[in-house]
């Protein structure tokens, strides 16, 4: 069984569907990307997942069961979440931006020192970057210190929501290259939000193809690329790709 799952999922605001009827479930351990244009409903459905949103009609289940909206505290320290901007705490150091969800699922001082270590080891932070602040490091680092903060407590989910948005292309690739080191060292199952085709690409197994609130085409990414299941797929992918 597949650690999410949506079962006739729908959500409107004001009226206005955001999804329409979804039943999927997103492949274990893999990286899935989600694509669309603007208004797609590509943050809605991850916003879904993380329980940030309660859908309109339709069951979301995650590790196998349908979500408990009173326990969503219990749920997130098993769903690791990353933003484009990071969301760090600009009166914290980088250390304790890291180590903050350690320190609130009470675990102990020396097992999260060694996990922060070895996170910032993986996607290449110097040991000194510990005592800085925020505002001392670059977007590109910064967004490093999030992806640390959302792994901390291993969790079995990861979700990117256009996390590497703002990065430019350099420091874009080099953290591409350092969440693939990551995944194969600690294969977990991450869906990602981007509106880039080529970063979706370069990053996931199977790719999700949203518009207006519906999935055009779900599958390995290699088979959405070569063989588009709608005209949308098809001209979204010649209007996106490189």
């Amino acid at each position: 069984m597949n650690l999410i799952q949506f079962e006739k999922v729908s959500h409107y605001y004001n009226n206005k569907a955001a999804l329409k009827d979804l039943s999927f479930e997103i492949e274990d351990k893999k990286i899935t990307a989600i694509i669309g244009k603007s208004g797609s409903g590509k943050s809605t459905l991850l916003q879904i997942i993380n329980g940030l949103i309660r859908p309109t009609k339709g069951i979301v289940k995650v590790f196998g069961n349908p979500l408990d909206y009173d326990k969503l505290i219990e749920l997130r320290r098993k769903i690791g979440y990353s933003v484009q901007g990071t969301g760090l705490f600009p009166h914290m150091s980088i250390y304790r931006n890291i180590s903050l969800p350690g320190e609130i699922s009470g675990d102990s001082k020396h097992d999260t020192e060694r996990r922060v270590d070895t996170l910032m080891s993986f996607v290449n932070l110097p040991p000194s970057f510990k005592t800085k602040y925020p505002y001392q490091l670059s977007g590109g680092e910064q967004q490093r210190v999030g992806i640390c903060r959302a792994m901390l407590l291993e969790p079995p989910i990861f979700l990117l929501d256009e996390a590497f948005g703002a990065l430019d292309a350099d420091t874009k690739k080099s953290i591409h290259a350092e969440l693939l080191e990551l995944q194969q060292a600690e294969p977990r199952t991450i869906v990602m939000v981007t509106h880039d085709l080529n970063e979706a690409m370069r990053l996931c197994d199977n790719l999700m193809v949203l518009h207006e609130g519906t999935i055009h085409q779900y599958a390995p990414k290699n088979e959405v690329i070569t063989n588009p299941a709608t005209d949308f797929v098809k001209l979204f992918i010649e209007a996106h790709r490189d």
